[in-house]
């Protein structure tokens, strides 16, 4: 099965809809300045603003609560925060100041207070103490009417929630100012902090807010929380790398790839389009604030290719007929043939990754393939059969597979399915010995890679014959296939093999959203079908088909998600 992954319908994971994602989503409509974007460049925090309701809520909607700050500056216009709502219901962090809250309304209740009066004309603000909003602040902080008709509201704390400012001196029911919700996770200013007087002071109650919803400000070095991942792109397609860190703000970022800096990539996601073989190496991003600095762990970019096979270089050095040049004949292939281990390996340095297949039936003699290994990490297609693989040895780890043992007697190999390779192929697939010494290794899948068959009926841990590895463009095999009892199988094997890494893989061409349905165009194969799967967690691994299979009738093929009202993550399963 063949994957290509991306996200929607703000695209998220190999695709970003922000690009570099901030840590806080700003509503502001005033034409004058805002107190609370003034507070946020204050104390350095990243943040993306929007004036416009809809891209707001788009925004909200593609957010992670466990990583965004939703802040909410309302003072003029009627607007639907329904998105506010969900997303403070969901866990996440907010702080909300909305002239027209009424009291029963979906936001109010997410908020966990209710409504208990309008206020017309502004009224001072008294520190009800349990909270350290009012630090470098005097109590009551002054207001005066600016321009606004509605100027707040007199709040009450519902069931979670607790009230630290109000209108009088002292606590009193209905009369909140300033209040907490869920855990100290959300907050309600019923005042507009506009008329702060001075303004100056409607600032810094907003700094300290924001201060205690994303966190200490104390002085300290960045602190990588969340490592780059490592993975593995179709050539055209997109990548994105992400850091996440702490420590004092700002935080500066700095990508690179191969220890060089890369221009302009100065954000804490790395957005990549149109990846190219080139753009393939290690990325790690160095992460400085006024305290100091920390780098990255490396995270490994492979770059694998969706294109039609233009040359197949095989190398055999053995004595008997190659399974795998019958099967490029029966194929109607063509081929270039290499005995030579210096010629071959010239013949790779030169090949291209992208549209070349290298094929390894060495069974005979003992060769350094170190270019192999190369040509696989480059993102080239290749299938391995040699004989003197080793323990511990690099070539190997190159098709994600380690050798647990050598096989001193040949062994029967069995189909563990999830593959087409045993197409029209006995199983377990007998084998005979012909004369070789070393009968090929028991394998085990490593950093990626699939057991497709194995010298056991069931998959078992160390017992693995057939590892595809590399998102399904390399193949490793712990046989000789020279050995098959009925050549003709071996031979059947081969094609199945060969076909397998031919295949183009799905490459997404086009994608669009119309209202809630999100819709989806890749590369297909005429007469193959494909499955549309999504997720809305990607640590879990569980994928949902979105029905019906789509059969390819030409070059492309197209679904259509037509509930993607939240976030999800897709991918495309082409069958074999």
């Amino acid at each position: 099965m063949l994957w290509i992954c991306l996200a929607g319908p703000v695209l998220f994971g190999v695709l970003s809809g922000f690009g570099s994602e901030p840590q806080v989503l700003l509503f502001v409509e005033t034409s004058g300045t805002s107190p609370y974007q003034t507070a946020l460049e204050n104390r350095g925090y990243a943040y993306a603003p929007f004036k416009v309701e809809s891209d707001f809520n788009q925004a909200i909607e593609g957010a992670d609560p466990a990583y965004n700050v939703v802040v909410v500056d309302s003072a003029v216009n009627y607007h639907d925060f329904a998105s506010v709502a969900a997303f403070a219901q969901a866990g996440g962090r907010a702080l909300l100041q909305h002239w027209n809250l009424t009291n029963g309304s979906s936001l109010a209740v997410a908020f966990q207070v209710t409504v208990a009066d309008q206020v017309g004309t502004p009224l001072p603000v008294y520190n009800w103490g349990s909270s350290t909003f009012f630090a470098g602040l005097t109590s009551p902080l002054s207001m005066e009417k600016i321009a606004f008709n509605n100027n707040g509201q007199k709040l009450q704390p519902a069931a979670g929630g607790q009230a630290v400012a109000g209108y009088t001196t002292a606590q009193t029911a209905n009369q909140a100012a300033m209040v907490l919700g869920h855990s100290a996770r959300t907050i309600v200013n019923g005042f507009v902090a506009e008329n702060a007087d001075p303004i100056e002071d409607g600032v810094k109650l907003v700094q300290n807010e924001l201060d205690f919803l994303i966190g200490p400000s104390q002085p300290a070095a960045p602190v990588v929380t969340v490592e780059p991942r490592s993975q593995i792109v179709v050539a055209g397609a997109c990548a994105m790398l992400r850091v996440s860190a702490s420590g004092s703000l700002p935080i500066r970022y700095q990508w690179r790839r191969d220890a060089a800096n890369l221009p302009g990539a100065t954000n804490d996601t790395l957005s990549l389009t149109g990846v190219q073989f080139g753009q393939a190496g290690a990325y790690t991003v160095v992460l400085t604030n006024l305290h100091g600095a920390v780098t990255s762990s490396p995270a490994l970019l492979t770059v694998t290719n969706s294109n039609p096979v233009s040359a197949i270089l095989l190398f055999v050095d053995g004595t008997l007929d190659s399974p795998y040049a019958t099967a490029l004949a029966n194929l109607g292939l063509a081929y270039q043939s290499f005995t030579d281990a210096t010629g071959f390996n010239t013949a790779l340095s030169d090949a291209s990754p992208a549209d070349t297949l290298v094929l390894v039936d060495s069974t005979w003699w003992f060769h350094c393939f170190a270019n192999v290994g190369a040509f696989v990490r480059a993102g080239g297609r290749a299938l391995l059969q040699y004989f003197n693989l080793s323990p511990g040895t690099s070539l190997p780890a190159a098709f994600n597979a380690s050798v647990v043992q050598v096989n001193s007697s040949v062994l029967s190999v069995y189909n563990w399915g999830s593959t087409g390779l045993f197409a029209g192929v006995s199983s377990p697939l007998s084998f005979s010995n012909v004369g070789f010494i070393i009968h090929g290794q028991k394998l085990e899948p490593t950093g990626g890679g699939q057991a497709a068959a194995g010298y056991v009926s069931s998959p078992g841990p160390n017992q693995a014959a057939i590892v595809i590895g590399n998102e399904g463009r390399t193949m490793l095999n712990g046989f000789v296939l020279e050995e098959a009892t009925v050549s003709s199988e071996g031979v059947r094997l081969a094609q199945n093999e060969i076909q397998f890494l031919l295949t183009v893989r799905p490459l997404i061409q086009s994608l669009s959203r119309s209202g809630p349905a999100f819709k989806l165009t890749w590369s297909a194969v005429p007469g193959r079908s494909y499955w549309l799967q999504y997720t809305t967690n990607l640590t879990t691994g569980n994928w949902t088909d979105l029905p019906p299979a789509v059969l390819a009738t030409g070059p492309t093929a197209t679904a259509t998600d037509t509930n993607a009202a939240s976030r999800r993550f897709y991918r495309i399963r082409a069958e074999n």
